[in-house]
């Protein structure tokens, strides 16, 4: 025990040494910065890339408010945030950075830590975008989890958003240990052009944050930073018209996860499916699917496997997409029309669906392929065959044991 005990010890202290020896040149820089005068925030947050001038601020103020040696002090906190494992210690120290002095996140000190994680995922991605007033408006349905006690804040964020804090964790960790070495993100163009669609960079953050990385982790799709595409467009009711049979034509055959939302009064639910839609009364979807309410107050409402139902062939159960893992007592329903969506036992009318490919390249051009298939089988049936004569026509004969008579030459 007592060996064992000792060899934990010796591990400790060897990590933390070689820690200690990763921030010695952040170190170096910041007291070639201040010239062995006084650390001013100025001479601190100059050594960081602009976006993250927010949050380096906050930690100065922090460490400004503690006893002893500022340099001490640093080494100390700097280290202790490189040996962070557990995401419970990663949440909880960046929400303490913005707690008030009444033990709560007041809204301002929330908006700024949520622009701030959104600003930093966006940097470790080097993706330079400004939020437009959509995108601000689907952050703020985070802000609503967070204006709350710091113990609420931290549960919520590890429920419904654990991977928001780690992209933070990630751009610090790496802007202390390698000081100058990483660049900023230009933020200057101005703010970003005006899309109609529901889904937004907004949105794909909080995906990021919440759902597997099936849904969100694209490698190929370009190698132009500002041309990105982050989710695939197959589907927009808008665009393709607001029915069935333009949900099955685009959506069927595209053999790989999906993202659907659906917009109807001040809501917008999006759907996670792991595996193709399908016509028919089975349910879809595998282990890493998920039910997401993305306004008001974003969170998750459901996940795991069975989570939608697409039925337009059996007249045995109602027609249209049920969405929800209890059949019976489902979250969301879009009748068939395509008009109307059941939320919660109240009915309301249907604004918008997207349907967003996650398969990359590929899974689309699959489905294309798979579309030509089809086209070219439709095209083989309509060429029919015709008897060549009418004695041997099969219709004759059933027209003949009806008493008719086919033959008026004989009469």
């Amino acid at each position: 025990m007592g060996g064992q005990a000792s060899k934990e010890t010796d591990q400790e202290q060897m990590a933390e040494s070689v820690t200690t020896a990763r921030l010695q040149p952040f170190l170096q820089k910041l007291k070639d910065k201040c010239q062995n005068g006084p650390v001013t925030e100025a001479h601190f947050k100059n050594l960081f890339p602009c976006e993250g001038h927010p949050l380096v601020c906050r930690i100065y103020r922090i460490l400004c408010s503690e006893h002893g040696d500022f340099f001490d002090n640093v080494s100390t906190l700097f280290s202790n945030i490189l040996l962070m494992e557990s995401a419970v210690d990663k949440v909880g120290y960046y929400l303490s950075l913005y707690v008030s002095q009444d033990g709560t996140h007041h809204e301002e000190d929330v908006e700024e830590f949520v622009g701030t994680a959104f600003t930093l995922f966006l940097t470790n991605l080097k993706i330079s975008h400004n939020a437009s007033e959509a995108e601000k408006n689907t952050m703020m349905s985070v802000r609503t989890g967070l204006t709350t006690s710091v113990a609420e804040a931290k549960n919520y964020i590890l429920t419904n958003c654990p991977g928001l804090v780690p992209e933070v964790h990630c751009w610090l960790t790496t802007q202390i240990t390698r000081p100058g070495m990483s660049e900023g993100v230009d933020y200057s163009d101005g703010p970003c052009k005006t899309v109609d669609q529901l889904l937004n960079m907004a949105s794909w953050w909080l995906f990021s944050c919440s759902l597997p990385s099936l849904y969100t982790n694209f490698q190929s799709a370009s190698n132009h930073e500002a041309e990105k595409q982050y989710f695939m467009p197959l589907y927009n009711s808008s665009e393709h018209g607001q029915s069935m049979n333009r949900f099955q034509h685009h959506v069927l055959a595209y053999r790989g996860p999906t993202v659907t939302l659906v917009a109807f009064q001040d809501h917008v639910i999006a759907v996670a499916l792991d595996s193709e839609w399908r016509d028919g009364t089975g349910s879809i979807g595998g282990v890493n699917c998920a039910c997401v309410m993305l306004t008001s107050k974003y969170e998750i409402i459901e996940e795991g496997e069975g989570m939608a139902m697409f039925n337009m062939r059996s007249r045995n159960i109602a027609k249209g997409i049920s969405i929800g893992r209890n059949r019976k007592n489902p979250v969301l329903v879009i009748e068939s029309g395509m008009e109307e969506v059941t939320y919660k036992m109240e009915t309301y009318n249907l604004k918008r669906i997207e349907v967003w490919g996650c398969g990359g390249d590929a899974a689309k051009t699959e489905q294309l392929k798979q579309k030509q298939r089809e086209v070219k089988d439709a095209e083989k049936n309509l060429k029919v065959k015709r008897p060549g004569r009418w004695d041997d026509n099969p219709d004759r004969y059933l027209l003949e044991l009806g008493g008719v008579k086919v033959n008026h030459a004989e009469s």
